[in-house]
Order: C-alpha cells, then structure tokens, then sequence
C-alpha cells in the first residue's frame, strides 16, 4: 500500500470496527469497550506533528503495543464467524495491515 493511502485506510479499519461493534451489539453481544485502534490513530497524528526525539520514541513504543492488542482484538472479532471461511482471514489480514503500515510510518523495527 502506498503510503499516501495510510490516513484512509485507517478512516477505513475504523468503519469496519464500528460496523462489527454495531452488529455485535444488535446481535446480543455486550458492548464492546476495545479502543486500541482509535488510540494508534491518535498517536500516528501526534507523531506526524513531531520530530522531538523526547515524543517519538515514547510514541513509538506505545505504538507497537497497541498494535499488538489490535491484532489480538482482530483475531477475536474473525473468531465469531462461522462462515464464510474468508472472514476470520479477513480480520487477521487487517490486524497484520493496520500493524505494517503504522509500523512503516512510525519508522518501527519489527523484531
């Protein structure tokens, strides 16, 4: 992906967020409370407002650790679809997505 492509992508990880939260929670589900990806883009606009190394390296750090709750909350929203097949990958792949990208912008080194 472009990197030009990153703010809409995550205007567009947001709206398939909320769409699953809206559903869950018509469908009986409690209501779901997990915020990290509106976090990860709070914290790619204050990086993209910074260079003092004083707020990049605690933004970085913080980065990568809601990506990593954002992938695990991925995996939970596929896990409640049955079928068709492609769902579960769907979130998965989206979780992996949100993580690359943010990585590539934040300038993360993935271990």
């Amino acid at each position: 992906m472009d990197d030009i492509m990153f703010p809409a992508f995550l205007d567009y990880s947001m709206h398939v967020c909320n769409r699953f939260k809206h559903y869950a929670y018509e469908h009986g589900k409690s209501q779901i409370k997990e915020s990290s990806l509106s976090q990860i883009v709070d914290l790619v606009h204050e990086l993209n407002e910074t260079d003092d190394p004083n707020e990049v390296f605690p933004i970085r750090h913080a980065l990568e650790g809601l990506c990593h709750d954002f992938k695990q909350h991925c995996a939970g929203m596929g896990r409640c679809f049955k079928s068709p097949d492609n769902m579960s990958d769907f979130y998965n792949k989206l979780g992996e997505l949100v993580e690359h990208m943010t990585f590539k912008f934040a300038g993360v080194m993935k271990e």
